[in-house]
């Protein structure tokens, strides 16, 4: 007598437990966008205020956005640091594992880097608009990958690589502080010397 078997074999689908799906945070990205453009208005309003002082008081030589902009990486690695310290154990703590939480995170880390690109190279155009409509000099100095404000693919380029760089830095300095919390901040050694190491291929010929 041959023994009967089950119809539903130990591997077949029906048995399997659901695929685990991973859920993307949208609340905390919505709120984080919300809170960068908020920032970047703010502080567009009050670059364009000091625009109206030099031009009043002074002469305008050249782009005023350019040493302006140099804001934005930073408050892109902080928010990015902030987000890793803080929000990880949070969603740990609410039920999410490790592996969840880091992926959530470094998804609206690069959701906030692509936007501080955008809002960098938004700020080129604006000033060039205002620039033009007022005859002002529209002079950019320093090491850019670009010359001109109308090179507007060479801008974000060089905008994306910029912000991805310190949100990556911000990052690594608020995982450690949350993993090793009284030697965490020796982190900022090797974050400095990465930026002065890597920084330096920021303004290399760009794809295209």
């Amino acid at each position: 007598m041959t023994a009967t078997t089950s119809p539903i074999r130990g591997d077949h689908p029906a048995t399997r437990p659901p695929a685990r799906r991973w859920p993307f945070p949208w609340v905390i990205a919505e709120g984080q966008v919300v809170m960068a453009l908020l920032a970047a208005l703010g502080y567009g309003l009050a670059v364009a205020c000091v625009v109206v002082g030099i031009a009043r008081r002074g002469t305008i030589t050249g782009s005023i956005w350019e040493p302006a902009a140099n804001a934005v990486p930073w408050y892109a690695g902080f928010i990015a640091g902030c987000l890793v310290f803080q929000m990880v154990p949070m969603l740990i703590a609410n039920g999410f594992t490790r592996r969840d939480a880091a992926r959530s995170v470094s998804a609206v880390v690069a959701l906030l880097s692509v936007v501080a690109a955008l809002v960098t190279t938004l700020g080129y155009l604006i000033e060039y608009v205002a620039f033009r409509w007022q005859g002002w000099p529209l002079a950019i100095g320093g090491d850019h990958l670009f010359t001109r404000h109308t090179q507007i693919g060479a801008i974000l380029w060089e905008s994306l690589l910029t912000m991805a760089l310190w949100s990556a830095i911000g990052s690594f300095i608020g995982a450690a502080l949350y993993r090793w919390e009284h030697a965490g901040w020796l982190a900022f050694v090797p974050a400095g010397l990465i930026l002065s190491a890597v920084g330096i291929f920021i303004t290399a010929r760009p794809p295209f």
